[in-house]
């Protein structure tokens, strides 16, 4: 009896050993004025959003989701109300806090990731490059139709400064958040159509722990693929 509680015991702490981890991350959020309907967590995968969980609400606005991440990741929230927009949510190990309104969760405040904070400061300023990019391009289309060409030239060129500097700040972004996954995340969203020293640039910058995460990672598979293609390319000619 003794051999097959033994047994019984070896085998609860195999299968113990071998079950999947704990969770290591949690969304506790907020939808105001949602009292019903569901909430979807989503992550891309393989180019295309995959579901990874769901919560339905009734009579609540609150929601919580766990999981678990090897290293930081971009996830995405959304609603069943129609047309809901996703909003990006770059979760990491611990709490993080969502607290959105129905109206539109793309304007939901977050806390609890370093990720996320630098993220939302980035995205700030990118918003003012993108804005001035509008506002030159709206004037540069006035002055054609008026055929101001001297005021058309001068835009062309104001459009073109902040074309440069938008550039530079998100390469020197990149490269000063080396420490953080947001720096190979944003290398693959704004610097992948650059040349490779720039992307190099970026990928020397980064500490070993972000190299070894999921946008790290990622980040040197394209720079080695983009490389083994140029070469390709060359010896074909």
């Amino acid at each position: 009896m003794k051999k097959v509680l033994l047994a019984l015991s070896a085998i609860i702490t195999i299968s113990s050993c071998s079950t999947e981890p704990d969770s290591n991350f949690t969304i506790d959020g907020k939808i105001a004025d949602m009292r019903k309907g569901t909430v979807y967590l989503s992550k891309i995968k393989d180019g295309d959003v995959s579901l990874q969980d769901s919560v339905f609400l009734k009579g609540t606005e609150d929601f919580k989701f766990k999981g678990y991440i090897e290293s930081p990741e971009v996830f995405y929230i959304s609603s069943s109300r129609k047309n809901s927009s996703y909003l990006p949510v770059f979760v990491e190990k611990g709490e993080i806090i969502i607290d959105a309104d129905i109206k539109d969760i793309m304007f939901a405040e977050i806390s609890g990731s370093k990720n996320q904070e630098l993220l939302d400061n980035f995205n700030k300023i990118i918003g003012r490059f993108n804005l001035k990019e509008k506002e030159l391009y709206f004037n540069a289309v006035i002055a054609k139709n008026k055929n101001n060409i001297e005021s058309y030239n001068s835009i062309n060129t104001a459009y073109t400064k902040n074309e440069k500097r938008k550039s530079l700040f998100i390469l020197n972004f990149a490269v000063v958040n080396g420490d953080y996954d947001v720096s190979p995340y944003i290398a693959l969203n704004y610097l992948s159509q650059y040349n490779l020293s720039v992307l190099d640039t970026v990928s020397s910058s980064m500490s070993e722990t972000v190299k070894g995460g999921k946008y790290g990672l990622e980040l040197n598979k394209y720079i080695l693929e983009t490389k083994n293609n140029e070469k390709s390319e060359k010896s074909n000619k």
